[in-house]
């Protein structure tokens, strides 16, 4: 009885703290805290005119022209930003006042949560451009992505995804071999790729990018390749004592 009482107790709690989270997020996104206010390097980019050069390119440009700027020629852009983030701060401090404990905790988790989110994706780009290989397909993959071709567009995801299942399981063992073969030498491309890949990194000093997958089965190996010598190293001291005999 007591028991029962304590779960409906805790899942109450649980279904009020959840109310309670929603409403601080709908809060939070309607009450929006102060926009953070650009530095002086980007108040003089937008001083610029960029005649339809490609963003990048644009900015690398005035990269460098903010560079050769003197210190007075770049005072104007440093005294606006420094007012301009004083102001925010002010702003920002408002904002605060106006919030629970609970509600400023939440804001500091979705910080949080929106800082690791642009951590990971600017780790997937550098890993990207140090050339990680994509991952081999399954034979299921390359079905689908053959398969995919004759479908019409207008059919939907789940509709398509359903059809192409279907057709999957009708294939005999020996139509389903051209796409077994495919896969195994998907996965060839991509044992000859990691190596280069792993090679790249080790070379440019960025093991922490070594995939998990990759260390654990050179671990494996490795421990193969010892027992291996131990059983080797065993079957030889046998050898020699049985020729002593």
């Amino acid at each position: 009885m007591f028991a029962g009482i304590t779960f409906t107790w805790e899942r109450s709690l649980l279904q009020a703290f959840r109310v309670h989270q929603h409403y601080c997020s709908a809060f939070l996104s309607s009450q929006a805290p102060p926009k953070r206010p650009s530095g002086s390097f980007l108040l003089f980019l937008k001083d610029q005119n960029s005649d339809g050069i490609p963003r990048p390119l644009f900015t690398k440009q005035n990269a460098e022209k903010w560079r050769l700027l003197s210190d007075e020629e770049k005072q104007p852009y440093i005294e606006k930003g420094s007012e301009s983030m004083k102001k925010y701060r002010e702003e920002l401090q408002a904002f605060h006042d106006t919030l629970s404990d609970f509600e400023l905790d939440q804001l500091k988790l979705e910080k949080a949560q929106k800082r690791e989110a642009r951590h990971k994706r600017k780790q997937k780009m550098l890993k990207k451009s140090l050339g990680r290989p994509k991952q081999p397909l399954s034979a299921y993959a390359c079905y689908t992505q053959s398969r995919s071709v004759n479908l019409p567009v207008s059919l939907k995801q789940v509709e398509r995804f359903k059809l192409i299942a279907a057709d999957w399981n009708k294939l005999s063992e020996s139509e389903k071999q051209e796409f077994y073969d495919k896969a195994t030498e998907d996965k060839e491309r991509y044992k000859s790729e990691l190596e280069e890949y792993v090679s790249n990194l080790r070379s440019n000093g960025r093991e922490e990018f070594i995939p998990p997958s990759y260390l654990t089965q050179l671990r494996r190996e490795e421990k193969k390749i010892k027992t291996a010598k131990r059983l080797q190293n065993l079957i030889d001291q046998n050898t020699e004592r049985l020729r002593n005999l």
